[in-house]
């Protein structure tokens, strides 16, 4: 696992972690998170120590037009509400939140550095 890796990312303002649970919960920023697809796919590579080449496409696990339409939902986070999206992706299971946090938690019955 590489906790630094993930913590270098130019569009990842806030990383923690479970080691209990082997979960990352991040922070995107806003100014610089443009491409949330590509984000999500070099955190997945940094913490599972993976190449991002040998990752198959996110368009593959989810509509990359999808992960930006979460974001129309932050009038909702304003009110308390969170829209969210969940997918899999590597050996990941992705929870994209409107308000740009991202929980990166293991498969059940899946080696999480795999």
């Amino acid at each position: 696992m590489s906790d630094r890796s993930i913590r270098n990312l130019g569009t990842i303002e806030d990383v923690q972690y479970d080691a209990r649970t082997d979960t990352y919960s991040v922070t995107l920023n806003p100014e610089t998170a443009d491409n949330v697809g590509a984000t999500i796919a070099m955190a997945v590579a940094a913490i599972t120590d993976q190449y991002l080449e040998d990752l198959p496409p996110i368009a593959h696990a989810v509509d990359p037009d999808s992960l930006d339409s979460v974001f129309q939902f932050d009038q909702a986070a304003a009110e308390g509400n969170r829209g969210c999206l969940i997918f899999e992706f590597g050996s990941r299971r992705i929870t994209l939140y409107s308000d740009r946090s991202l929980v990166l938690a293991p498969l059940p019955n899946e080696d999480p550095h795999r």
